[in-house]
């Protein structure tokens, strides 16, 4: 009876320190549990925090990708309107140059013209004159004529 007396004692005491032993680290886990409880609230608002801040970047990113898309094809219409009016000009330019050339040639055709009318004007009047000198001495051979 005593050695089961020690036996049950000596169990008693080890069930005894288990218990401690068990408690202490429940008490242990309890705290564990309570500090990863406290650490995933932390995280899930700064996952939360991080999420809301990546959806603010996204749209910002999407703007800015928007703005630098329209602003692409504003590019590529203005490079577009570019070349329309370079090709408008060259071809006015050219057509400006011709009509430079055709004006120059007009305008040595009208000096020329009114040279040979001022020419002309001055042969007409000569003949004119002597024309004139001729019928007045025609008129006065006439009337000596008919004086005689």
């Amino acid at each position: 009876m005593k050695l089961k007396t020690d036996v049950l004692s000596s169990t008693n005491d080890g069930l005894a320190s288990e218990k401690e032993h068990l408690t202490i680290e429940l008490k242990e886990t309890r705290e564990l549990q309570k500090n990863y409880e406290k650490k995933c609230s932390e995280l899930i608002l700064q996952l939360s925090e991080v999420q809301n801040e990546y959806q603010s970047i996204k749209k910002k990113m999407i703007g800015h990708d928007e703005l630098g898309r329209e602003r692409e094809e504003r590019i590529e219409r203005l490079k577009n309107e570019f070349s329309e009016l370079k090709e408008a000009f060259d071809k006015l330019e050219i057509e400006h140059g011709s009509l430079k050339i055709n004006h120059s040639k007009v305008m040595e055709q009208y000096e020329q013209s009114a040279n040979d009318l001022e020419d002309t004007v001055q042969k007409l009047h000569l003949t004119n004159k002597t024309r004139h000198e001729t019928e007045i001495k025609l008129g006065e051979e006439i009337e000596k004529c008919r004086s005689l």
